[in-house]
C-alpha cells in the first residue's frame, strides 16, 4: 500500500509542489539580497554590502542587517537593520496596512551638487504623466496607514555647495496614521538635535481629516543661525546667533484658510548681522506671549495678532550716517496686523506700552547726538494703506527723562530737559496734531558746553532755562 502511494501521481505532484514552494521560501531571500544589491550598484553604489536579509511571506515581515554603500571611499548610506511588517488580508480591501517599519543605527547622506545623491544612489529622473480623471462614483483606488514608525539612533546630514546640515534622531516614533481612519489624528515623538541645538517635539496629526489640524508642543535650544548664513547671501554678509524656542502650535487648514497659532517663549541671543555698510549687535531678544498667523490662498491676504511682550537688551546698530545704541528695549500689548499682497492695502491696528532705557544715538551727517536716560510711552495706534489714501490714527502718553540733544562740534547742548512729558497727544494725519499737555523740568535751550565746564552753576547760563 505504502509503495502504491509513493508511485501515485498526485503524490509525486504534491510532493514536487512542495519541494518548488520549499526552495522559494529558502531561496526568496537570496533572491531579494541579490537584487538589491545590483539595483543600489546599477545605481551609483560603488560597493554595496548586506550581511542579511530575512524574509517571511506568512506575516509579511522583512529585516534587512548590515547595509553600507560606499561611493567615492566615502559610506554615504548604512545601517545597522531595517524592518518592514505589513499585513496581507487588508490588501483585500485595497489598504495598505503597515504594521510596523523599524530603522536602528541609521546613517544617511544626502549631497546636492552637480547631481542629486541621496544615500549615495542617483535618482532616476522622473518623467511627469497626466492625471487620471475619476469618474462619478468612483472611489479612490488605494489607501495606506502605518501603526508604528520607529526610528532609532538616526542620523540625516544633507550637503550642498552652500550648507552643510546635520540631524540626528536619538527617537523617533510615529504611530496611528490611517488614510481610512481620517478623522483620528497620529502620534509623533521626536528627541533628537539638529546640527548641535537639542529638539523636542511632541505633536498630534490629522493630515486626512476633513480640516486638517496639527498640534503640539516643540522645544529648541540654542539653534546656531551662523549655520545658515550661506542662505541668507548676498542679502547679508553675516548671519550670527543662537535660537531658543519653546511653547505650544497649532496648525489647521479650513478652506481657503490656514491658520497658525503659537504660544510660548522665543529668544535670540547673541545677535550679529551686517548688511552692505550696517552692522548690527543684540545680546538678546526675547519674545514671551501668543502670535497668530491667517493666510487666505484665494485672498492673498495674511492676518498676524501678536500678544504679549518683547524684550530687546543691549542693542547697537552702526552705519555710516549713524550710530544707535539702547541697553533696554521693551513692548507690552497686542497688535493687528493685515496685509493684502495682491491689492498692496495694509492695516495696523496697535495698543500697549513701550519702554526705553540708555539711547545713545550719533547722528554723523547732522553732527548731532540724541540721548535720553528712560522713555514711556503709551500707545494707541491705527493704521490704513491704499492705494488711493493712507489714514493713520495715534494716541498717547510720553514721558523721557534725561533727554539731551548736542551739537559736540559747535560745543552747544541744543535742549535738554531732566523730564519732559507730552499729555493727551493725538495725531489724525500729516495735518492734525494735537497735545493737551506739555511739561518740563530743568528745560535749557542753546546751553553751551565750554561755558558749562569752565563757569560756576550760578553763571551757567543757557538762551532759556525753565526749573
Amino acid at each position: 500500500m505504502n509503495s502504491a502511494l509513493l508511485s501515485s501521481r498526485w503524490f509525486r505532484i504534491t510532493t514536487l509542489i512542495l519541494v518548488i514552494f520549499l526552495g522559494i521560501l529558502i531561496g526568496l531571500p537570496y533572491l531579494i539580497k541579490q537584487q538589491a544589491q545590483r539595483w543600489l550598484e546599477d545605481n551609483g553604489g560603488d560597493r554595496v554590502e548586506i550581511r542579511d536579509v530575512d524574509f517571511n511571506p506568512f506575516t509579511a515581515e522583512l529585516i534587512l542587517d548590515d547595509l553600507l554603500i560606499e561611493v567615492e571611499d566615502q559610506q554615504p548610506l548604512h545601517f545597522d537593520s531595517a524592518r518592514l511588517e505589513l499585513e496581507w488580508l487588508p490588501l483585500l480591501n485595497k489598504h495598505i496596512d503597515v504594521q510596523a517599519v523599524e530603522l536602528q543605527g541609521f546613517y544617511l547622506l544626502i549631497h546636492n551638487e552637480d547631481i542629486l545623491r541621496i544615500g549615495g544612489i542617483l535618482l532616476p529622473a522622473g518623467e511627469s504623466e497626466p492625471e487620471a480623471e475619476e469618474k462619478p462614483g468612483e472611489t479612490s483606488a488605494w489607501l495606506a496607514g502605518i501603526h508604528t514608525l520607529a526610528l532609532k539612533d538616526f542620523t540625516l546630514v544633507y550637503h550642498d555647495k552652500a550648507l552643510d546640515q546635520r540631524v540626528y534622531i536619538d527617537s523617533l516614533v510615529l504611530s496611528g496614521l490611517k488614510q481610512w481612519d481620517p478623522e483620528v489624528p497620529a502620534q509623533l515623538r521626536y528627541r533628537g538635535a539638529v546640527n548641535d541645538a537639542a529638539v523636542e517635539l511632541d505633536a498630534e496629526l490629522a493630515p486626512f481629516a476633513q480640516t486638517p489640524i496639527h498640534k503640539g508642543t516643540i522645544s529648541i535650544d540654542k539653534l546656531s543661525l551662523a549655520d545658515f548664513e550661506p542662505l541668507a547671501k548676498p542679502a547679508l554678509a553675516k548671519l550670527a546667533g543662537l535660537l531658543t524656542v519653546q511653547g505650544d502650535f497649532k496648525v489647521e487648514q479650513k478652506g481657503d484658510d490656514i491658520h497658525v497659532i503659537n504660544k510660548g517663549e522665543l529668544k535670540l541671543e547673541d545677535i550679529g548681522i551686517e548688511q552692505d555698510q550696517i552692522q548690527l549687535s543684540n545680546r538678546l531678544m526675547g519674545w514671551d506671549g501668543s502670535t497668530g498667523v491667517t493666510l487666505n490662498t484665494a485672498s492673498s491676504q495674511i492676518r498676524v495678532k501678536t500678544e504679549g511682550k518683547l524684550t530687546v537688551e543691549d542693542i547697537d546698530i552702526e552705519h555710516e550716517l549713524a550710530f544707535f545704541k539702547n541697553r533696554l528695549l521693551a513692548w507690552d500689548g497686542n497688535t493687528d496686523l493685515t496685509l493684502n499682497t495682491s491689492s498692496s492695502q495694509t492695516s495696523i491696528n496697535s495698543t500697549g506700552k513701550l519702554t526705553s532705557t540708555g539711547l545713545a544715538t550719533d547722528l554723523h551727517a547732522q553732527k548731532l547726538k540724541f540721548e535720553y536716560r528712560d522713555l514711556e510711552l503709551d500707545l494707541v495706534l491705527s493704521y490704513r494703506d491704499s492705494q488711493s489714501e493712507t489714514d493713520i490714527t495715534v494716541n498717547s502718553e510720553l514721558l523721557v527723562t534725561g533727554l539731551d540733544l548736542l551739537a559736540p562740534e559747535k560745543k552747544v547742548d541744543i535742549i535738554s530737559a531732566e523730564q519732559l512729558r507730552l499729555a493727551g497727544l493725538e495725531i489724525k494725519g500729516p495735518e492734525h496734531v494735537t497735545v493737551e499737555k506739555i511739561s518740563a523740568d530743568k528745560l535749557n535751550l542753546g546751553r553751551f558746553l565750554e561755558q558749562q565746564e569752565s563757569a560756576s552753576e550760578n553763571e551757567n547760563r543757557a538762551i532759556f532755562h525753565a526749573e
